[in-house]
């Protein structure tokens, strides 16, 4: 017979499978890194707080893999215009020691990639697609 992982769990259950204290879950989910629900009956002012496997194992797995980064100036500008998702992260642009772009070039990186052709041999960005889907996974600088 097949296991059947489950996508909710309590919080002894995942403090007992991954090691984390309630308070660094609770932390988690007050930050809006981890997803919770509770579960009330109709007008009682306590439930069962479930918590979401995947988003935990998201949430270690990008640890592992060098922990997650506060969003930088451009792409929160890319996110207001429409251009990039909110799970989203840019990467190999031409950016100073900081990993900033100047506002001028965040500008000039919005108006190509909204009017963009892909096809377009002058265009100096491009954003990278999904074969299976067609959403935008990156934003890419051609010339690096």
């Amino acid at each position: 017979m097949k296991h059947i992982e489950p996508e909710w769990a309590r919080e002894k259950q995942i403090t007992a499978q991954f090691a984390l204290s309630r308070m660094i879950l609770f932390n988690l989910r007050k930050a809006g890194k981890i997803r919770t629900l509770s579960l009330r009956g109709e007008g009682k002012l306590y439930g069962a707080r479930l918590w979401n496997l995947a988003s935990v194992r998201e949430y270690l797995a990008a640890q592992e893999a060098g922990g997650l980064r506060k969003n930088k100036r451009m792409e929160n500008a890319l996110k207001i215009a429409g251009v990039m998702r909110a799970d989203q992260q840019m990467f190999g642009l031409d950016t100073d020691a900081a990993g900033n772009l100047s506002g001028a070039r965040v500008k000039k990186l919005i108006a190509a990639i909204q009017a963009g052709d892909p096809d377009d041999k002058k265009a100096v960005w491009r954003v990278a697609r999904r074969k299976a889907d067609g959403q935008p996974f990156g934003v890419f600088n051609k010339n690096n």
